[in-house]
């Protein structure tokens, strides 16, 4: 990754745990994930996942493999979703987001069953549903700021 990217995505992450104090129980680093599925660079993925997955999963309350969970299971939705939708496309990543919000309830549903803990099953709910509404905003932003640095000379 050249500088200006990592910068860009050191950014990211910044605003990412930030807007995670402010809406907390939401993940908002999973649309950088899906932006370094879509942008096709292996290496950057590899090093996207790997950091998204130690940040979420340290301050997680669930035992380890929850995140990854998730996050293994939206990026299958991006690959299976790729042959029916272009990716980039908002109308792709509004249904993501629907999906991803579904998936996440899921795997915290199993998650908390397995860990025999208590869930507020309406907290939950809640926050999924944010979580499916967030993930097309944040995403299209982190998008635009991307393509802005690519349309003035800047490397992403």
């Amino acid at each position: 990754m050249t500088s200006r990217n990592q910068v860009w995505w050191v950014l990211f992450f910044v605003v990412g745990i930030w807007l995670q104090m402010v809406l907390p129980g939401v993940d908002m680093l999973i649309p950088g994930l899906i932006l370094a599925m879509q942008e096709r660079r292996p290496m950057q993925l590899a090093c996207v996942f790997l950091i998204t997955v130690l940040i979420q999963e340290g301050l997680g309350t669930l035992a380890f493999g929850a995140c990854v969970l998730w996050y293994l299971s939206v990026m299958l939705l991006v690959v299976i979703g790729h042959w029916l939708f272009s990716t980039r496309s908002l109308v792709f990543v509004i249904l993501l987001g629907l999906a991803a919000g579904v998936t996440r309830y899921a795997v915290t549903q199993l998650m908390v069953s397995l860990q025999d803990a208590a869930l507020d099953n309406a907290v939950l709910l809640k926050e999924c549903a944010i979580q499916a509404a967030v993930i097309p905003v944040f995403w299209k932003l982190a998008e635009l700021s991307r393509r802005w640095g690519l349309l003035h000379g800047h490397s992403a």
